[in-house]
Parts: structure tokens; sequence; C-alpha cells
């Protein structure tokens, strides 16, 4: 529906209820079409008017619901939703929403409650039955994750949830010919989404874009940051598209093609975790499971190996991501190579790191709240030869980040915080592995014309 027709039928609604104002179904219809138009703080008045007049109106909690969902205030909208199943129990779009993935644990307590209540109500919703597949696969119970899964495919075939679930369960059951199956089928369904995603973040007017490089706590700072940034998913940022191919190249979804202009436009974050936890809760995600399909050896690999093992098999290996290249190639621009990344926080004091952010840019966050397990024991994996293997085979990233065998990281270091100053010095072809710096080859050691510019310099070893 136009705005302008939108515009309308409001000043209509306006008028009924200077007509009638005791009459509460005007003041709804006008808070619907106000948050069609997305006029939040006219639809809160009308919202307000409403429940002074009637609290009981079976669409008032629902409306409340969708005006709490655009304000990002999920909480306030999940306990709406949950007062609108209290009254009305078949409300199939309330449940529904208390169903939408969320992240925390709100979201399984609410499948956990909910979804067998939907499944009674919609028997053959593939969404339903690939919702309910996902919560039996994190409750540990594979054969009937797998089994939801296979009955919703079989009502819709690009059902995404569900085929992501029967990729889990094969990889749980070691049939990786089959996993692979599902993730080509993956790959062709986000590719036919990935338009209209991009699309949507290009009309967003959200002043950041954020980098989630997996396992740097990226869900958890995606979900803190949900006010002002556009989370991008497990993807590099390309200016112009480039080949799809195996390296890496976001697991499943195809990059985000976004010109230069809509970059200067924004303020381009990303995470960085220490490479020696960071190693180790790779090593622990791959144990567990899901990859892209050209990922999936190295699934096998930490499924049959110990972490040392599997650690130096990486390290010598010139594989698609992850192996001895460059940890961090999604700071960079895969069309060009130039650095996209204007700030950068690091895993290990992202509250803090995301205050100072919000602070220089006028921003505001949510609390920091850890959405998976932090590995605070990864010290248990490594001994003097497997740290010395890290700083021989990755002394780029140590370099720049200033990462220390202890786990800290060096005073002044190049990468963090605010990067836009060095944005314009660096390149990385992801092609060759070739990091330049200055236009010269950066292989981590400090050359005369850094250290004349006073760049940071240490030997942790």
């Amino acid at each position: 529906m136009s705005k302008n027709k939108l515009r309308t039928l409001a000043t209509v609604e306006a008028q009924r209820i200077l007509a009638t104002p005791n009459n509460s179904v005007h003041y709804l219809n006008c808070a619907k079409l106000l948050l069609m138009w997305q006029r939040l703080p006219a639809a809160a008045v009308m919202l307000w008017r409403v429940k002074r007049l009637n609290p009981i109106d079976l669409r008032l909690n629902w409306l409340r619901a969708q005006y709490f969902q655009m304000r990002s205030m999920g909480r306030a909208s999940r306990l709406e939703m949950i007062k609108q199943l209290i009254i009305t129990p078949s409300h199939f779009g309330a449940m529904k929403q208390l169903l939408t993935y969320r992240g925390g644990a709100d979201f399984y307590a609410d499948v956990s409650q909910f979804a067998p209540w939907a499944k009674i109500l919609q028997p053959d919703s593939a969404w339903v039955l690939s919702r309910y597949g996902r919560q039996m696969l994190c409750q540990d119970k594979p054969e009937v994750a797998g089994d939801l899964a296979g009955k919703a495919i079989l009502v819709n075939p690009s059902e995404y949830e569900a085929i992501l679930t029967l990729a889990e369960v094969s990889v749980a059951n070691e049939d990786l010919s089959f996993c692979q199956k599902t993730t080509a089928w993956l790959q062709v369904l986000t590719a036919a989404m990935a338009s209209t995603f991009d699309a949507k973040i290009a009309r967003s007017k959200r002043p950041a874009l954020f980098i989630h490089v997996p396992k740097t706590a990226g869900t958890s700072i995606l979900r803190a940051t949900a006010a002002f940034s556009s989370p991008i998913g497990h993807r590099w940022i390309e200016t112009e598209p480039t080949p799809l191919d195996n390296h890496y190249a976001a697991w499943v979804w195809p990059n985000l093609t976004v010109s230069k202009a809509q970059l200067e436009q924004r303020l381009v974050f990303s995470a960085v975790r220490h490479i020696l936890p960071f190693l180790v809760s790779f090593y622990e995600h791959a144990r567990r499971g899901f990859a892209s399909h050209h990922m999936l050896p190295l699934v096998v690999q930490a499924r049959q190996q110990s972490f040392a093992d599997f650690l130096q098999q990486i390290a010598a290996a010139h594989t698609p991501w992850i192996s001895r290249q460059f940890l961090f190639p999604a700071y960079f621009d895969r069309f060009t190579g130039e650095m996209v990344v204007d700030h950068l926080v690091r895993t290990e004091t992202i509250s803090q790191d995301l205050a100072d952010l919000c602070a220089a840019n006028g921003f505001i966050h949510r609390p920091v709240r850890r959405s998976n397990k932090f590995i605070d024991e990864w010290r248990d994996h490594y001994d003097a030869a497997l740290i010395d293997l890290v700083w021989r085979t990755w002394k780029r990233e140590i370099a720049l980040f200033g990462f220390m065998p202890d786990g800290r990281y060096a005073d002044d270091v190049m990468l963090y915080s605010d990067v836009s100053a060095h944005k314009k010095r660096f390149n990385y072809d992801w092609r060759k592995d070739r990091l330049t710096l200055d236009g010269i080859a950066f292989t981590g050691a400090w050359g005369r014309r850094q250290r004349s510019r006073n760049w940071p310099h240490h030997s942790p070893i």
C-alpha cells in the first residue's frame, strides 16, 4: 500500500475519532495504519488511548507487540504476544512471532513452550515443523529433528531452516555426502534470496554495517547493536560482484555487493578475537558440525583429530578459510582488496569497546549478552610447541593485532578501535594471499619505512 493511500486512510480514521472519541475501534484502525506508515510516536498515542478505553481488546496486544518490535524492544514485544495467546490461544500470528528467532534463552523457551501447540494448530505448516526441528536439534535429539525437517521439506522444498537442520543432522550422523547435497541446495536458495537481502540493507537507514567474522562473539555484538547497525552475516563486502569460488565466501551466503558511495556513508565495524582462543573455538565449532560444502573436510578432521593434529593440519594448508592464509579477510573489499573496516572491537572486551564506539559516534547499544559459552579454558589446548607453531604461521595477524602468547594484547597496536586512519594503507589480494602496507608486501616484520612512521613493533617471543 502506497504512503499516500495510508495517509488518506489515516486521515479518515482520525476524522472518525473526532466524531466518536470513545470508540476504541477507530483508534486501533488508526494505530494499524500508522504502524504501516512507520509513524511510531503517533501510533503509540493511539495505542495508549485504546488501552485506556478497552484494555482487553483482542487486537490491542497484537498491535502493541508490532509496535515494540519496530522499536527493537524484543522483550516487551514478546510479553505482548504471550498476552495475546492467553486471550486467544488460537492466534497463530502471535505464536509464529514467538517462534521467530530472537536469540538467547527466550527463543529456546518460546520454542519449547509453543512449538508443540503450534504444530497442533498448523500440522501441515513447513515453517512450524522446521522450527520444531531446530528445537529438537538443540535438545540433542537429531533423529526427531531429522524427521520433522524431512516432513517440512516435503511440504515446502525451499524451507531454509529445515534444510539447514538436515545438514546438521547429517553431519552428526557422519553422512557427509548427504550434507554436501543439502549445503549445495542451501547455496541455491541463498543465492536467490541474496538480492532481496542486499536491497534491504541498501535501503536501511541504520548508520553502520557490522561484518560478522565467525567465532568472534559476533552474535552477541549484533544483538547489542541492532538499533544502529545492519548485520551482513558471515559475508564479505564487495564493491563489484566477484566470482563465487571455493575461497572463504560467507560459507553459504553470497557476498554483499555494496557501492563505495554507500560504504562511505556508513560506519563499518567488526570484531577481532585473540588468535589462540580463536583457533580453539573454531576447532570446537567444527567438531559440533555444520559448515559449507567446501569446509566439510575440516569438520571431518576436527572430529577425527586432536586439537594439536588439527592445528598442524591447517597451519600447513593453503586451502579455503580456515588455513595458514590471512585469518581475517572479511575486513577487506573482495573486489579491490581495499580495507573497508572503520572500527574494530575485541571479543575479550566487547562491552567496553562497544561503549567507546557508541560514545564516539552518538549511538546507543544494549547490554552485551553472551549467546554462546566462551572457551575460557583454551590454555589447556596449548603447549609451548603449539604456541610457537602459531607464532611462526600467522605472523601478519600477530603483528597487526598485537596478540601475545599469554592471551593478552600488546599496547599501541595499529588495528584496534578507530582504524579509519589506516584504511587506505592496506590492501589484501585474497587470490594470492598477499597483504600490502603502503604498497609493500607485509609479512609480519616491520620494515624501515614503517618504523620511521612510528608504527608499533613488538616481538612476542
